[in-house]
């Protein structure tokens, strides 16, 4: 091109102009990065690693105008996960709150690619303690407060999520002992705990 004339704006010949490389964004590339759908992805493959079903798993779906990040059924447990590829902020534990306020979830849990902020942490504390068991967000059968799980950065992710998935199979393997059991002197949880 520069043989045949080709002069850049400024006059010079295109042999004389610095080449930078620059790098563009394919469409698939666009899409995930859209409302950080590249980490809703990346929770359902690692859903689908610990044996969570495809049509057990909701990711993105809108409820009167806010956005459910991820609706899980683990095992008959429901868990509800809310991402952020930042820093979860006391302005997204608000909104979190009344997520779980609405949908009841057995186990509520943030993920995000950074950490939780200190103030976040302690809004669910005081919300967990705040009221009678009946009235709180989240609880157990014996209405004590489901602590909200947090999963600080990408590389905890499966961790996480293979830790909470243990932790619902045991109490799974301790309930069908404690009713196989029911009659015999040995005591269930002691069992589970030293099978896993």
């Amino acid at each position: 091109m520069a043989d045949g004339g080709l002069r850049c704006a400024c006059g010079r010949s295109v042999v004389e102009e610095r080449i930078e490389e620059a790098l563009g964004l394919t469409g698939v590339g666009k899409s995930l990065l859209d409302g950080s759908r590249w980490l809703s992805l990346l929770l359902v493959r690692e859903l689908l690693a610990v044996g969570i079903p495809l049509d057990s798993i909701l990711i993105e779906q809108e409820m009167g105008g806010d956005e459910v990040d991820c609706i899980a059924n683990m095992n008959g447990e429901l868990v509800l996960f809310e991402l952020k590829d930042k820093e979860f902020s006391l302005g997204n534990a608000y909104s979190f709150g009344a997520k779980m306020g609405i949908i009841r979830p057995k186990h509520p849990v943030v993920a995000t690619t950074q950490r939780v902020a200190e103030d976040a942490k302690e809004h669910f504390q005081r919300a967990a303690s705040a009221g009678r068991p009946r009235q709180r967000l989240y609880y157990d059968d014996e209405g004590q407060p489901n602590p909200v799980r947090y999963i600080e950065g990408i590389d905890q992710l499966r961790p996480g999520i293979e830790r909470l998935m243990s932790e619902i199979n045991q109490k799974d393997a301790a309930d069908i002992l404690e009713r196989v059991l029911s009659s015999a002197v040995i005591d269930t949880s002691a069992v589970v705990s030293h099978l896993s």
